[in-house]
């Protein structure tokens, strides 16, 4: 798959800069916290590094900020940020201290039926954070989200496994954390009308994607967008990723790819 680097993008970023042009909300999507040669890692030092960014130029807000904002309850007036994890991976545990310390509260969308996770999907063997561990996240203020049971490709399963995939991960994480679940992450991104309405249908507040897009009033509760950080971003590429200019232009190469970036 032909992949479309950051770099591409700076010059729109480097106007936007000039400009003092930001996205309003922003929502990042981060995955594994170590220096492993995983593609979705991103080591604790760059990590630190990002957020440390981050604090200087934007407000950390939460997913329940976004939520209100979208529909109307509340306003955001500063460019803003929420930090997202998918999958749920033990090394997570080393940020704790750091967020509890920038009184940041990140949000974390876990699956829950780990011992039958799809491992070619997820293209690691990662371990996974225990439910006393996700406790502990919880008791620090992190916001806790369904990422499915198993994290299988949704383009292949039947409209019951995938409805089973979406309702049954909602009902075992309210059983075990004693705490509504209000949002969902799709695995990958992906999802389909019919995905968005079994999201709707379960219950779910907001629905995750990893769609290029900015996010306003105007955006869809079921599919609203995140922007991805791994390993192969450096600090300068980082700034560039979610400038509004980038973000439109990312939008429009991935149409024309066939929604592949």
């Amino acid at each position: 798959m032909f992949k479309v680097r950051p770099f591409v993008f700076m010059p729109m970023y480097l106007i936007d800069s000039l400009l003092n042009k930001k996205s309003l909300v922003t929502i990042f999507c981060y995955h594994g916290v170590s220096s492993d040669p995983w593609k979705f890692n991103v080591s604790l030092k760059k990590l630190v590094m990002q957020i440390e960014y981050l604090e200087r130029n934007y407000e950390f807000i939460e997913l329940s900020d976004v939520e209100n904002y979208i529909s109307g309850k509340s306003k955001i007036t500063k460019p803003s940020v929420v930090i997202t994890f998918d999958d749920g991976y033990k090394d997570i545990l080393k940020t704790m201290g750091f967020f509890k310390s920038k009184k940041i509260k990140p949000a974390l969308f876990v699956l829950t039926n780990k011992n039958y996770a799809n491992r070619v999907e997820l293209d690691n063997n990662k371990p996974f954070l225990t439910t006393k561990d996700v406790l502990s996240l919880k008791k620090d203020g992190w916001t806790i989200g369904s990422h499915s049971e198993t994290h299988s490709d949704f383009n292949i399963l039947s409209n019951r496994n995938v409805r089973q995939e979406i309702i049954e991960s909602k009902t075992k994480l309210e059983k075990e954390l004693k705490t509504k679940i209000r949002y969902f992450a799709y695995p990958r991104g992906r999802y389909t009308p019919g995905i968005l309405k079994a999201v709707e249908k379960a219950g779910y507040s907001m629905g995750l994607s990893m769609d290029s897009n900015a996010i306003d009033i105007k955006t869809n509760y079921l599919a609203v967008p995140r922007v991805g950080v791994d390993k192969t971003h450096s600090l300068f590429e980082f700034r560039s990723i979610f400038s509004p200019s980038v973000i439109v232009s990312k939008k429009i190469v991935k149409r024309i790819m066939g929604g592949t970036l």
